[in-house]
Formats: structure tokens, C-alpha cells, sequence
């Protein structure tokens, strides 16, 4: 395990770099311990600004509940509700290789925002070691009354797997989860359809099935499948049409945001799929940023990017100063071109991000402010979401980013 931190004069990480690329140079067949890099790890917070990890299987749960075996609530406060999460994401790590002491990313999903510091409390005593995961924070409402707390997670894992993908349903013992194998993976940003959420989710489905076949995969290649819909309530309706439209597949890991939106995009879906390199061209870089036909090419994202790269970046949620809107999104990414330089990175290599905006008026200078950090030819596959809260009750943005070294 590496650890770097960024909260140093410049010449120490200039040497940090330097350390970082001999240890990637003389271990060229890395062990597992070694597998992740970890950058300002904060023991305050049990997570790291950004963990790098190298070209392993990566588990991907579902969106996990504080629930027991029988899918019944437990837990009457935040915290209780939490530890049993975490052990049951545990859990889906162990039953294929992995676990949370190989975590490398958590998404918390919390109903209330002043619980946010008690997770951190969980967390901080959780990870007490060198390793700790990058963490985003969001306040949604949930699917399940009166729960307070559900998370996913991305773990490292030992197993190694027989194909591109492998997908376990839940069962009493542990949520759903697959195991991405190391290798190539696609990011498609957010679609949304009109109509009822029944009609919208499954033409959103069918156009995200077009758009696999444009990157050579189909259904079986899906990893996880994010959607943010309105109402949260209705998330059955969503869970039947996926499970329909998978037929006798296995379906992928869900995860639910409740989005803010007008009533006739009742639903957008993003996924990740794996990009097995039979289907990749022989001559392609290691980043591709792709757009399907009868699609436009948006300056501040691609409608897909395909990763041949070995090894990902996961960043945690940043966040401005203060709830100025314009200030915060320059002082997001501001933080995040400084973080992604130790990491080995730039802004010309973000392959995903899911923006979290909680009042219009930082949405608007999101789409303002990203041409002025963007590559036009490279900007990330993306999402953006209008949701509750960001994890702190005086923000109204904070972002989900994945890179890969340049």
C-alpha cells in the first residue's frame, strides 16, 4: 500500500511522483497489498481524496440496504443502519473475492444530510488503517421506508473471473454484486426517454442497448446499472421492467437516486460495461471517446468512453468553499486538476462523472464553467442530477469522478 498526500510544498511532490512511478516500474507484477494507492488519506474521515488502483477484477455491488436476511429493516438510528450496510457490502465483496478491505470506492446515499458526519464517524473508525476508500456523499430519499442510509461499492478482488463479466443475484446472505475482470470497460452517460416511467425506462433501455452494440457488447457485458428516477417510490416499476428486459440473464447490480425532474423524463440510465479486447480495435488509445449515430457530440461530454487503460482512478466528492455557485464549480475543479496530478492524471483523462446539483443555480454554471476545463474532443461520459442535497447542508454541488493515468 502507497499513500501519497497532496498537503505538501511542491518539491515533495514532485518526488512523490517521482516514488510513485519507481514503485510502478520495479513491481511489474503487483501484489495484492499493493494493488491501490491511496492520496490524503484523512483518518478524520476514514476516505482518501483519490485511491488508484491496478489492473485487478473489480466487484461492483447493488445499492445496499440496511436490511436483514429476510429483506426486513433493522437499525432504528443512522449509525446502527450503517454498520449493517457496511457488513453486508462486506458480505458481497467476500462471496467473490473481495471485501471491504479492499474497497476502492463508496457511494453513500443518505435520507437526511445532518447524518452525513456519522457516517463519517463510521467510517473514521472503520478504516483505521493505511487503506482507506474514496467516498461521495448524496441526500436522497430512499426506496425502502424509513431507511436513513444505503451505499455501493467498487472492491478489488482475489477472484479471478471466468469471462468479461459475472453477476450473482442477491440472496439471504449477501446483495447483489458482479465482478468486472480486469480489463477494458465502457462508460455510457445518462439517457432518459419520455412517457411514463414504465414506457420511458424501457425505451431508455432499448436506446442503451443500441448503444452497446455500437461499442461491440451487448447485455451480458453490463456491470452496473444506475437510474435516477422521480418518485423514488415507484422503483419497482423500474426493478420489473430491468429484470424483464434482461429475460433469463442475470440482471446487473442497481443503484436508485431520486431525480428531480420534469414529468416527462420520468427516468435517466447510466451503466458500465466491460469492453473485452476482441471487441475493441487493435489501433485504439487508451481512452476513446465515442458518440453513436443519430447522437450529437456535446462539447462537455461524451455520450460514451471506452477504456483499454489498465489501471482507474476513483475520486472522492469535493466540494467548494462556500455555496457561491459560481466559486464552487471553479474551485471544484480547481481542486480536482490539483488532486489528479499525483494521481497521474489530468483533466484530458476523466473518463466519468456524475454531477450532484441541488438548486439551479449551480446546474447553470456547471454547464457554463465545464467548456473552460474541457477538452471539446475529451470531455467524460456524464451525468448530471438534480437531487435533495450533496452531503453538506451548505453546498449545492459536489461531483463523482473516474479517471486513468495519462
Amino acid at each position: 500500500m502507497l499513500i501519497l498526500s497532496r498537503t505538501k510544498p511542491l518539491f515533495l511532490k514532485w518526488w512523490q511522483s517521482v516514488l510513485y512511478c519507481s514503485f510502478l516500474f520495479f513491481t511489474t507484477d503487483l501484489t495484492r497489498a499493493n494493488d491501490m494507492v491511496c492520496f490524503s488519506p484523512n483518518d478524520r474521515s476514514g476516505s482518501s481524496e483519490a485511491v488508484r488502483v491496478a489492473a485487478v477484477d473489480l466487484v461492483h455491488t447493488e445499492q445496499t440496504l440496511p436490511v436483514d436476511a429476510n429483506g426486513q429493516l433493522r437499525g432504528d438510528s443512522v449509525a446502527d443502519q450503517f454498520h449493517l450496510v457496511l457488513s453486508r457490502l462486506d458480505a458481497a465483496g467476500r462471496h467473490v473475492g473481495g471485501s471491504l478491505d479492499q474497497c476502492v470506492k463508496l457511494n453513500v446515499y443518505l435520507e437526511r444530510t445532518e447524518d452525513t458526519d456519522a457516517v463519517r464517524t463510521i467510517l473514521a473508525e472503520r478504516f483505521q488503517g493505511a487503506h482507506k476508500p474514496a467516498v461521495c456523499y448524496v441526500t436522497t430519499k430512499l426506496s425502502l421506508p424509513d431507511a436513513l442510509v444505503a451505499a455501493d461499492a467498487v472492491m478489488a478482488s482475489k477472484r479471478r473471473s471466468t469471462g468479461p463479466v459475472e453477476r450473482f443475484a442477491a440472496d439471504a446472505a449477501h446483495p447483489a454484486c458482479a465482478v468486472l475482470s480486469a480489463g477494458g470497460r465502457i462508460y455510457i452517460s445518462g439517457q432518459a426517454e419520455s412517457g411514463d416511467l414504465h414506457t420511458a425506462t424501457r425505451k431508455t433501455l432499448e436506446s442503451l442497448r443500441q448503444s452497446l452494440k455500437f461499442v461491440n457488447v451487448d447485455l451480458s457485458h453490463v456491470v452496473q446499472i444506475k437510474s435516477f428516477l422521480t418518485p423514488v417510490s415507484d422503483v419497482a416499476v423500474v426493478e420489473r421492467e430491468i429484470r424483464d428486459f434482461f429475460g433469463e440473464q442475470t440482471p446487473p447490480p442497481l443503484v436508485f437516486v431520486e431525480w428531480i425532474s420534469g414529468a416527462t423524463t420520468p427516468i435517466e440510465i447510466e451503466l458500465i460495461a466491460a469492453a473485452p479486447r476482441d471487441t475493441v480495435p487493435d489501433n485504439a488509445p487508451p481512452v476513446e471517446y465515442l458518440t453513436p449515430p443519430g447522437m450529437t457530440s456535446p462539447p462537455i461530454y461524451s455520450r460514451i468512453t471506452r477504456v483499454s487503460a489498465a489501471e482507474t482512478i476513483y475520486i472522492s466528492g469535493l466540494y467548494g468553499s462556500d455555496n457561491n455557485p459560481e466559486k464552487q464549480v471553479r474551485e471544484v475543479f480547481e481542486q480536482l486538476t490539483e488532486l489528479l496530478q499525483p494521481a497521474g492524471s489530468d483533466l484530458r483523462h476523466l473518463v466519468k462523472a456524475t454531477y450532484y446539483v441541488s438548486d439551479e443555480s449551480v446546474s447553470a454554471q456547471l454547464n457554463a464553467q465545464r467548456p473552460n476545463y474541457y477538452d471539446p474532443q475529451r470531455p467524460p461520459a456524464a451525468s448530471k442530477a438534480m437531487v435533495s442535497g450533496v452531503g453538506r447542508h451548505d453546498r449545492t454541488l459536489t461531483m463523482d469522478m473516474i479517471a486513468v493515468p495519462h
